[in-house]
């Protein structure tokens, strides 16, 4: 008989890789974090559409273009300036506070800064009617002002070809347009005539109307399957305008990445089990803020910006089974928010780390 017996090799499954000998027992390593990846969360569309009337003395004397608004170019100056910005603005005032016009026929691009060949600006509205603006609850989900502007009288002959919305006096000193229109053709002036364009801005929350469907396997026990929705009033999101013909400062646009940005966390709620209605201010109910996350730095021209967002041990302090929805950076914008609506309800043992990640892009119309 031999005097030792030679034990075959044992072979563990590859989830045991990781394992933790402790004395003369092998254990496996207990996963308990959950991460996912939402993808997009939220797709903003913009876009814009002008008229142009020629006046004299107040009094409209022709249509160059016609009586229907022409389809114009936003620059990327507006996604990089004015909306993936982290900080509060007015987007249907600051953006578009003046409208300059200028010589120049040549052909607009999106990287335009300055018009071609500046010639005027002008920052009056037309008197009674300078503002308005339309909320969308039935189509496309969107809110468009419309502004008037009332430019300078030419001080001699001219033909224009080109305009831009900015936010102060256009000039050579100030390249921040954030929309370039070239006419059709030349817009010929006399002395003592001027232009009077309407400008309207579009901008679109697809989601508020539709649901995005999230599909993903679960992680861990914890499935986040479900959809994603946006919640609340859109004059809460976009602000209203006044109808008198002078600028007005009512509530600011955060900017399409404030929607996810780490200062406003995600809370994770147990209410509503159900989206309400379009264009309603939602109430959640909350079980926990999240208790990590990060906001991706925006870099111009990508329109996109990313988050994630850490539940971490303890957080909330105990075990929930409740868990029905996300409502990301619900403390903003007059609580208005995309809002995750799980397919059922999940558990977030407060031993584990639950996260997730996604981002928001803008587009144009």
């Amino acid at each position: 008989m031999p005097n030792s017996l030679v034990l075959p090799e044992l072979v563990f499954p590859s989830r045991f890789k990781k394992a933790v000998k402790t004395g003369g027992l092998i254990l496996a390593r207990k996963f308990t974090e959950s991460h996912f990846d939402l993808g997009c969360v939220c797709e903003i569309k913009v876009g814009g559409k002008y008229l142009v009337e020629v006046c004299r003395n107040g009094q409209v004397i022709r249509r160059p273009f016609g009586d229907e608004p022409i389809k114009n170019l936003i620059t990327n100056h507006l996604f990089d300036q004015w909306m993936g910005v982290a900080t509060a603005q007015n987007l249907y005032q600051y953006p578009f506070m003046t409208c300059s016009t200028g010589t120049s026929a040549t052909a607009a691009a999106n990287s335009d800064i300055k018009l071609g060949a500046y010639y005027q600006y002008g920052s009056t509205l037309f008197t009674g009617g300078g503002m308005g603006y339309v909320i969308d609850t039935t189509v496309v989900g969107g809110y468009t002002p419309t502004l008037i502007y009332e430019l300078p009288a030419a001080a001699g002959a001219v033909t224009l070809n080109e305009m831009g919305c900015v936010w102060t006096g256009e000039g050579a000193a100030n390249p921040n347009i954030t929309t370039h229109v070239i006419f059709p053709s030349g817009v010929s002036l006399n002395a003592g005539d001027n232009i009077r364009i309407t400008y309207t801005f579009t901008i679109t929350i697809p989601s508020a109307l539709t649901a995005i469907t999230v599909s993903l396997a679960p992680v861990n026990g914890f499935n986040i399957s479900g959809q994603i929705k946006w919640l609340g009033q859109f004059t809460n999101a976009f602000g209203t305008v006044s109808s008198g013909g002078g600028w007005s400062t009512a509530t600011n646009f955060y900017g399409f990445t404030y929607l996810v940005q780490a200062n406003y966390p995600a809370t994770m709620c147990s209410a509503p089990t159900a989206f309400p209605a379009i264009n309603v201010t939602p109430s959640i109910t909350s079980l926990a803020n999240n208790s990590g996350g990060s906001t991706g730095t925006y870099t111009n021209g990508s329109f996109t910006r990313t988050f994630t967002s850490t539940w971490n041990p303890s957080t909330p302090s105990s075990t929930v089974n409740n868990v029905n929805g996300f409502a990301l950076c619900a403390a903003s914008a007059g609580n208005n928010y995309p809002y995750l609506l799980l397919t059922s309800a999940q558990t977030k043992a407060n031993t584990n780390t639950l996260s997730f990640s996604g981002s928001v892009t803008c587009s144009r119309l």
